[in-house]
């Protein structure tokens, strides 16, 4: 855990454009929208990458009262269960249990999910879904890897990297059906953000905008 205060320089000293630093967690004095949707009956559940802190800033001290997935890792381990590296078994999600051998996280996530809102259909509820692809390690399922090295090479060319987008294409589709299903979309406010840029230029071409993931830059 790291410990004293958050960092206080900007980042990139030799670049024109320099980045903010980057706080080690999200402090509790910070209201969040699940502390102040619990006060109108609200039900939160955060679901997937969370990467604001070691166990004393998880999900549930800032007013979520269920939190699949969410840690203090940037990244996950692996995209398949028991979503550990295979190098160091211990190493794995740890707020994420096991559960079939193989299982896309992207998948298990977008069940969670779904199960969420089944489960809570009957009053308010609010789910923080944060994926944690398309970030490292690219892995995607074979399949539709398979789909897209087939496809003719543009400024994209990584297959894995858009197997990925596909899965995460899905699981959003998932979770609008089943608001669909539940008649829930017409009273439900869904919010579709990205918290960065693609990881240019190893991964993925953000032209015509500059950079990309890292950089202050609109890429």
């Amino acid at each position: 855990m790291k410990s004293g205060k958050h960092p206080q320089e900007y980042v990139g000293k030799d670049k024109p454009v320099l980045c903010p630093p980057n706080p080690y967690w999200l402090d509790l004095e910070e209201v969040t929208l699940a502390e102040a949707l619990k006060g109108q009956g609200y039900t939160s559940c955060h679901i997937g990458k969370w990467h604001l802190g070691h166990a004393p800033w998880y999900p549930e001290r800032q007013g979520f009262d269920i939190n699949i997935g969410g840690c203090d890792y940037g990244q996950p381990p692996s995209y398949f269960d028991p979503y550990s590296r295979p190098s160091d078994p211990k190493r794995a999600i740890p707020t994420l249990p096991a559960r079939k051998a193989g299982e896309y996280l992207t998948d298990r996530e977008a069940g969670e999910a779904e199960a969420f809102i089944r489960a809570h259909a009957a009053g308010p509820f609010f789910l923080n879904m944060w994926h944690y692809t398309v970030h490292t390690p690219l892995q995607a399922k074979a399949e539709l890897v398979e789909k897209y090295e087939h496809k003719p090479k543009t400024n994209q060319k990584n297959a894995t990297y858009a197997a990925m987008i596909d899965s995460l294409d899905q699981a959003v589709g998932r979770i609008l059906d089943t608001l669909d299903d539940l008649d829930l979309a017409g009273r439900t406010l869904v919010v579709f953000t990205s918290d960065n840029g693609g990881l240019d230029p190893r991964s993925t071409d953000n032209a015509p905008l500059r950079a990309g993931k890292g950089y202050p830059y609109e890429g």
